[in-house]
């Protein structure tokens, strides 16, 4: 019998999903740019991308704008999507989240958004 965690069955995905950010070699990520190539079908044009451009690539359902495929994988709220990819603060390193994230910092504000209902992105060492 698996455990129960007590997570909904999306914040359990968002702490699996975490896991495979936390895998990705740091070339195949970058929080600093968030952009749109029509040329691009489903995140396989084979560039950096940031949360919620592996969120877009890993989900069934196509959407343009990325916090809803994080509302929408997850079943958090847009402000909540927003807030985990968009940070807006530094780290506790005092480096920018937006700008310098590797998918290890990254994993950690998913697993803190699952588990405390925000980022924390001021707490990610």
């Amino acid at each position: 019998m698996p455990f129960d965690t007590g997570l909904t069955p999306g914040l359990q995905l968002l702490l699996d999903d975490a896991e495979l950010i936390e895998a990705l070699p740091p070339e195949r990520f970058d929080m600093g740019f968030t952009g749109y190539s029509s040329d691009a079908e489903h995140g396989e044009c084979g560039t950096p991308a940031c949360i919620g451009g592996w969120v877009r690539a890993w989900s069934r359902k196509y959407t343009k704008c990325i916090d809803i495929a994080g509302q929408d994988r997850w079943g958090i709220s847009f402000n909540q999507a927003r807030a985990l990819m968009f940070p807006s603060g530094n780290m506790a390193n005092g480096r920018s989240a937006l700008e310098s994230a590797t998918p290890s910092q990254a994993a950690q504000a998913m697993r803190n958004l699952a588990l405390y209902g925000d980022p924390r992105w001021e707490t990610v060492e």
